[in-house]
This record gives structure tokens, sequence and C-alpha cells, in this order.
């Protein structure tokens, strides 16, 4: 793993995935910007993982991204020293949601 300082990973064009939604509340307090958007969104993490290997982006995505499985060692993990790892601002939550007056499906009574 290669670790790189806030300074070092802004001074580069960041592309990102939709997802996390708290990244830019990440972003802008390791910019210390009152806002921060990224220089490239992607719907995909496979159309992100094509605009770092064809430019001098860095890309963010979740940690568990299949990208890393297919770009075949193309890509390295980099680590932020000014980002805590237990920042509850780089965990997304999801939830089940449904109608009171619907039924639910095996599958989603088997989730909750």
């Amino acid at each position: 793993r290669i670790s790189v300082s806030a300074e070092e990973l802004l001074s580069y064009p960041l592309a990102v995935t939709i997802r996390p939604p708290n990244l830019r509340k990440v972003l802008v307090q390791l910019s210390g910007r009152q806002d921060y958007a990224p220089n490239v969104e992607c719907e995909s993490p496979f159309s992100l993982m094509s605009v770092v290997l064809s430019s001098d982006a860095i890309g963010i995505c979740g940690a568990y991204s299949d990208v890393f499985l297919y770009a075949k060692g193309d890509l390295v993990r980099i680590e932020v020293d000014e980002l805590a790892q237990d920042q509850d601002a780089l965990y997304t939550r999801y939830g089940i949601v449904s109608r009171s007056s619907t039924r639910l499906s095996p599958l989603a009574q088997a989730m909750i």
C-alpha cells in the first residue's frame, strides 16, 4: 500500500463514482474548503477504472469494488495519512423501506 498526504492527493485530478454519498464531506474536510467537487464523476466503477487507467487522475471508489480484480494489478490502493479509517463519513449505510400497506416478499422478510 502507498501512503500520501491529503495535500498530495488533492494536487491530482480526482475521479469518483457517485457512491459513497459522504465522499464530498470527507473531501471538504481534507481540503479545508467550504465545498469540494471532484473533477470527474462516473456512474459505474468500471467507467472510473477506464478514466484512471487513461489519465493522471486518482480514482476514489469503494474499497471492495470489483475493479481491483479486473485491473489485474494496474491499480494500487492509496491511503491518505490524515484520514482516519474509523471515520463515520467513510461508510455508507443502507436500509429497507417498504409501504405499510404492502406485504413484503420472502427475500425482504429474510433481510430484516
